[in-house]
């Protein structure tokens, strides 16, 4: 696939590093000085204060390009991200992105790639949204741990997410969510410990 070259074109020409578990790697209202592809950990995407509050948008993993928007159109940055555990990404200087997007149909592939999947989220995340609050959390948590999960003897798991994380993900409160992660546990379909989900049976999860 042509966007897969896209990717091995950044990590030819960026620099990989590691980040840690609450390190910010993108601030909201920064100038887009570098573009993001992700390796491997997981980060949450976190939208500018609203009353106090730092919603999360949704949450990126292993291939996820990030800030490229700002980049291209040379807008700050629109939203923060953080990481929510250990992980690695290469970085690319924004100048060499421009560039890269200008001269390459394999970037321009993988930029098309990237919007496609974030209007993906949107439209699961607002389908979710339609339904009650344990029905939207139990979508959502089955379309994480499918993006994102690895396999282990637990079920599908998924790790550094926290309540309050989800609660924010999904328009719900922290109170109400922690109620229904008990009645799922009771249940026997979900699995949890600190900051970390497993889902024995997606196929069943839904119900």
């Amino acid at each position: 696939m042509s966007s897969d070259r896209g990717r091995n074109w950044l990590r030819e020409n960026g620099d990989l590093f590691a980040f840690h578990r609450d390190e910010r790697l993108m601030l909201a209202g920064e100038p887009p000085h570098d573009v993001l592809l992700v390796w491997d950990g997981l980060l949450k995407i976190v939208l500018p204060h609203v009353e106090g509050g730092q919603p999360v948008a949704g949450l990126s993993g292993h291939d996820d390009l990030l800030g490229e928007t700002g980049v291209i159109n040379d807008l700050p940055r629109s939203a923060s991200v953080v990481a929510l555990g250990p992980g690695h990404a290469w970085r690319l200087r924004a100048a060499a992105f421009r560039a890269g997007y200008a001269e390459s149909d394999d970037v321009r592939q993988l930029v098309n790639e990237t919007y496609r999947r974030r209007q993906e989220h949107a439209d699961h995340r607002q389908l979710a949204l339609g339904h009650e609050v344990p029905q939207r959390l139990r979508m959502m948590l089955l379309h994480w741990a499918s993006r994102f999960g690895r396999t282990t003897s637990a079920g599908l798991e998924v790790r550094g997410l926290t309540q309050t994380d989800i609660a924010s993900a999904i328009s719900s409160s922290p109170k109400h969510v922690e109620a229904t992660l008990r009645a799922m546990r009771e249940s026997g379909v979900l699995r949890t410990g600190r900051r970390w989900y497993a889902i024995p049976d997606p196929d069943r999860f839904l119900g």
